[in-house]
């Protein structure tokens, strides 16, 4: 019953965007509640925090890229 708790967690995890390394971090303490509800909360907000910063990071990208596309076949500036 703990295995398939255990690999429950891990796939919701996954799910969330949590890397290997984190949930093996993780792993003992939430599933044996060693973690309050605070301490899962703090480490669900942090990933939560993570997850933006990475969108805002794909947004620029996405912005550069379409500047990009919209430069092809224009003469060479060299500023994007």
């Amino acid at each position: 019953a703990v295995d398939l708790q255990r690999l429950k967690m891990i796939k919701h995890a996954k799910m969330l965007g949590f890397t290997l390394s984190e949930i093996a971090d993780v792993l003992t303490v939430w599933i044996e509640d060693e973690f309050s509800v605070a301490q899962k909360r703090a480490c669900l907000e942090r990933k939560l925090i993570q997850i933006e910063e990475k969108e805002l990071a794909l947004k620029e990208l996405r912005a550069g890229i379409n500047n990009a596309l919209f430069k092809v076949g224009l003469p060479c500036d060299d500023a994007f």
